[in-house]
């Protein structure tokens, strides 16, 4: 039930792939300026440090797997996944409810198929020839 697309992330990992217009820290900025923002539209306060702590994880594996990979998809799926982790960690830690850790599987399947939709999203962005002569 509480699985998303994860379609902000694909903003995350655009500015990623495109290293020279954006830096790490412009990604930290949106990210948090993202959060603040949905929860206070959403109503969600309390969701906040779920999506803080879970976009950081996101953005810092994302960040690592950029040096490593050019595939936008791997680049997503780990982020996706460090995404689902942080959250977890973050319902441990504030609820401290073990039994989270039975949707681990489930956490896991929907990062996998969320990673590879936004990943496969931004490489067809990519691709597009009109989109490369405007950056």
């Amino acid at each position: 039930p509480a699985a998303k697309i994860g379609l902000a992330n694909t903003v995350m990992l655009f500015m990623l792939i495109y290293d020279r217009l954006f830096v790490v820290s412009d990604c930290f900025l949106v990210l948090f300026a993202r959060c603040i923002l949905a929860a206070v539209v959403t109503g969600r306060l309390t969701a906040i440090l779920f999506s803080i702590v879970g976009g950081v994880f996101a953005l810092l594996i994302m960040a690592l797997l950029r040096k490593a990979f050019r595939y936008e998809i791997l680049i997503s799926i780990g982020g996706a996944l460090a995404h689902n982790i942080g959250q977890i960690l973050v319902s441990l830690i504030f609820y401290g409810v073990f039994s989270i850790f039975y949707m681990l599987p489930a956490f896991m399947l929907s990062g996998i198929l969320s990673g590879a939709l936004t990943g496969a999203l931004v490489m067809l962005i990519r691709k597009n020839k009109q989109f490369e002569r405007i950056l």
